[in-house]
């Protein structure tokens, strides 16, 4: 067992020294292109920490094991965030279903107050409909609008302290 552990470690190590290889390539190719201005709008994670690893003049040292360990502990949470995540959208569609359940059992089936959940659940229902809706792509389209929402008021706010 400790010995595939050590080959999996091994074959992770490889494909993040290519990974970054390949991004510090992209990265020499675009410096070319754009005669010398790094296009910081485009950058990502790996691009940042790539530009901290070779900035001479800062006192912080990122060494490659560092970026590699720091990403493998980004994807840690990420997965953990992801699952929370699940559960908690589970329990609230779980609970907009009781509520349609005993609406119908009531005779409230045609209620008029609806939120968008209830009528994804309503798609997701119909038969009649071409496209299928599932659980997991109403989870999906939800966090779609949270993280848009985030970013909208993250642009905002960061235009708000601009203008201040």
């Amino acid at each position: 067992m400790k010995k595939k552990l050590v080959k999996i470690r091994g074959r992770y190590d490889i494909l993040m020294e290519r990974i970054i290889e390949e991004h510090r390539d992209t990265r020499r190719r675009r410096r070319k292109i754009e005669n010398g201005d790094d296009g910081d709008a485009d950058k990502d994670l790996l691009d940042i920490l790539l530009d901290i690893s070779e900035d001479a003049s800062l006192e912080i040292r990122l060494s490659i094991e560092n970026i590699k360990a720091f990403i493998l502990g980004i994807k840690r949470k990420l997965v953990g965030v992801r699952g929370r995540y699940d559960i908690m959208m589970d329990r609230i569609i779980q609970e907009h279903r009781d509520i349609r359940k005993l609406r119908k059992v009531h005779g409230d089936g045609a209620w008029s107050e609806k939120d968008l959940l209830d009528i994804l659940l309503d798609i997701s229902e119909d038969e009649s409909m071409e496209i299928t809706l599932s659980i997991e792509n109403i989870k999906a389209f939800i966090l779609g609008l949270v993280n848009l929402y985030s970013f909208i008021k993250f642009r905002l706010d960061s235009g708000v302290s601009v203008l201040v």
